[in-house]
């Protein structure tokens, strides 16, 4: 909520939509075509998804042709080991 008031409220005039999704909502809004987007992004939110590859599918099939992912995130802690097998990057 507080970010998409910043997006549609707070920022300068703009030639953008936002639209904010969470993990469990389908980019298709139940329907069966799909919105298409020029580009998606996640901040800092990756690691919340109960499947990052079938999230990030998902996204790149709601892209319009040329649309970009945009994934920013900082999952792993301080001092973790990169090299752990249970760290998949």
């Amino acid at each position: 909520e507080e970010q998409y008031k910043w997006i549609t409220q707070d920022l300068p005039e703009h030639q953008f939509t936002a639209k904010l999704h969470t993990y469990d909502e389908p980019l298709t809004g139940g329907d069966a075509k799909f919105d298409k987007f020029d580009a998606i992004y996640s901040i800092e939110a990756a690691i919340h998804s109960p499947n990052l590859a079938a999230s990030i599918q998902a996204w790149s099939d709601a892209l319009e042709p040329g649309g970009v992912i945009v994934l920013i995130d900082d999952f792993l802690s301080v001092g973790a080991d990169r090299d752990h097998p249970d760290v998949d990057l």
